[in-house]
């Protein structure tokens, strides 16, 4: 019986491809483990489920699997735990079902499953890629095609989300429509090489939408934060630090006085997917 595990990495978003088709995402050092093996149906997890079946239905591989998963990722926070986990599951299958899938055609079934599955309405291209390849990935999630990726700097990040999270069909996607003009300035910020800018600009975008906690922005920011703003669609909130001190007392202080929010202190990193066999 073989056995796959499979490592990779949440993120944070960029840009949000609900406006026009066209998404980013940055990937962030918060570790995503999942272990795939051949075994009798075992899950209770109705989108473990759904990706199984997805695969079974696409391949026919005709064959039952257990998942056990360990993350870091706080789920239901635009971190990108979803795209994570369809990936490391797809992935382990397609390495046990010797399926031989290309990188395009490996991402394209991901996005593809993430549809299916009901984590994503776009099918979540941009997530994918930052958790397969590590760094910065831009793409056109209407075409499905990879437009940029780029390395970042290994930069301090600290990130609050909710303990409740915000699921994505809680969103009225249609009103974005109402700020595609303006998502064109967080291209612009990316053509400029501003990455953190247009976090920032897409962050108060959707904030627009969504609303969104400005009480932990305005924490980060008086605490030495150089950007911050809501993470995508939220509900989560992150600072990016400069200054290592100023971070550890925005950490520190913050677990003193917040309900309802956890904290986590991490960094970007260009670290892509890992994987290898173990023992069963």
């Amino acid at each position: 019986m073989e056995k796959i595990e499979v490592t990779v990495n949440g993120g944070l978003s960029v840009m949000s491809a609900f406006f026009n088709g066209r998404g980013a995402a940055v990937a962030m050092d918060l570790p995503m483990v999942t272990t795939v093996w051949e075994a009798g149906k075992s899950q209770t997890n109705t989108v473990i489920q759904k990706t199984l079946e997805f695969i079974d239905k696409r391949y026919r591989t005709g064959m039952d699997y257990s998942v056990s998963i360990k993350s870091m990722i706080p789920m239901e926070n635009g971190m990108k735990s979803s795209s994570a986990m369809t990936l490391s599951i797809i992935y382990a299958l397609s390495v046990i079902n010797k399926l031989n899938l290309e990188e395009k055609c490996l991402l394209r079934t991901v996005a593809e499953a993430s549809i299916y599955n009901g984590t994503s309405v776009t099918g979540a291209l941009d997530d994918i890629c930052a958790c397969y390849f590590g760094g910065f990935c831009l793409t056109d999630n209407t075409s499905m095609e990879i437009i940029e990726r780029r390395p970042v700097d290994n930069d301090p990040v600290l990130v609050s989300y909710s303990l409740n999270g915000r699921k994505s069909g809680d969103i009225d996607i249609s009103s974005f429509a109402l700020y595609r003009k303006r998502s064109l300035e967080i291209e612009r910020h990316i053509q400029r090489g501003d990455i953190y800018g247009a976090m920032v600009y897409n962050g108060t975008i959707i904030s627009a939408i969504n609303g969104a906690n400005m009480e932990k922005v305005s924490y980060f920011l008086k605490h030495g934060a150089t950007h911050s703003a809501q993470n995508g669609k939220g509900p989560a909130v992150f600072a990016i630090f400069a200054d290592l001190d100023e971070m550890d007392s925005a950490y520190r202080d913050f677990n003193e006085s917040s309900q309802g929010w956890g904290i986590i202190k991490s960094s970007l990193t260009n670290k892509g997917l890992t994987s290898r066999r173990v023992e069963a």
